[in-house]
């Protein structure tokens, strides 16, 4: 009896409320997937059209943006070149200061070199200033006026206006 009344209870009209009831509700699941489905799609539409705008409207900043980074770009490669050569420049005065301190060394070696009677020489020059004198160097004779009196030479005014120099160093006689 049990069984009958199970049997009665599971074929009868609750049961099939039952049945009609989930069919609806599956029924009902699928058009409000279908729904979802739609709404998503059309949401999804919406949402790539704003973003789409939004991206409309970031353009101008963009290619504000890309124009700024092309001028950084070309700015940073002129200072590039720039700083070298500043440094092409700075080796040059550096090298060209070492040659000037080699040719200083030298002179300063030549002043040195100058023998006693080489120095005592000098002042006998410089007493004579602006008189004629005779000076005998291993290259011939040198007559005129003697103008000027350096650390290491004697300037003469040739009787025809030609300026000679001559070396203290190369002096054999002076008259």
């Amino acid at each position: 009896m049990v069984s009958r009344m199970a049997a009665l209870k599971a074929d009868g009209p609750t049961s099939k409320l039952r049945r009609n009831r989930s069919k609806l509700a599956a029924s009902c699941s699928k058009s409000c997937k279908r729904k979802k489905k739609k709404t998503g799609a059309a949401s999804r539409r919406r949402t790539r059209r704003t973003a789409d705008a939004e991206r409309t409207d970031l353009r101008p900043l963009i290619d504000a943006m890309s124009a700024s980074l092309k001028g950084l770009t070309a700015s940073t490669a002129s200072i590039v070149a720039f700083v070298n050569q500043i440094r092409n420049d700075v080796n040059a005065l550096q090298n060209q200061a070492a040659g000037a301190n080699s040719v200083i060394n030298v002179l300063e070696t030549r002043v040195a070199d100058l023998s006693a009677a080489e120095q005592a020489i000098l002042p006998l020059l410089q007493a004579r200033i602006g008189s004629s004198i005779t000076l005998e160097t291993p290259s011939g004779t040198v007559l005129g006026t003697l103008v000027a009196v350096g650390e290491d030479y004697a300037e003469i005014r040739e009787p025809g206006g030609t300026i000679v120099i001559v070396r203290v160093v190369s002096i054999i006689s002076m008259v």
